[in-house]
């Protein structure tokens, strides 16, 4: 599947991209095929290349963003205006 330049920006719901939401959505599917099992890194990204195109670097960085506690994946832009709304109630 092609990749847009808004499939590169992260939702406002939630913060994930695109490319993020098609990994956890191809990890919950190979692991429930695996019956609960961990899914290896390699199956993983040859699942999500069937439905996007992403590089190996590209796919390994996001792995990292996913990796890491929802509060540090928020957007630099998107935690000032959080921090704003905590100064002025």
């Amino acid at each position: 599947m092609k990749r847009t330049p808004q499939g590169d920006l992260p939702d406002v719901r939630d913060g994930l991209t695109r490319l993020e939401r098609v990994i956890l959505y191809v990890l919950h599917e190979t692991q429930h095929e695996r019956n609960g099992n961990n899914v290896p890194t390699a199956m993983l990204y040859g699942r999500v290349v069937e439905k996007i195109d992403v590089g190996i670097e590209e796919f390994q960085a996001a792995l990292v963003r996913l990796s890491r506690p929802a509060v540090t994946r928020v957007p630099a832009a998107t935690a000032t205006v959080i921090d704003r709304a905590k100064r002025h109630p």
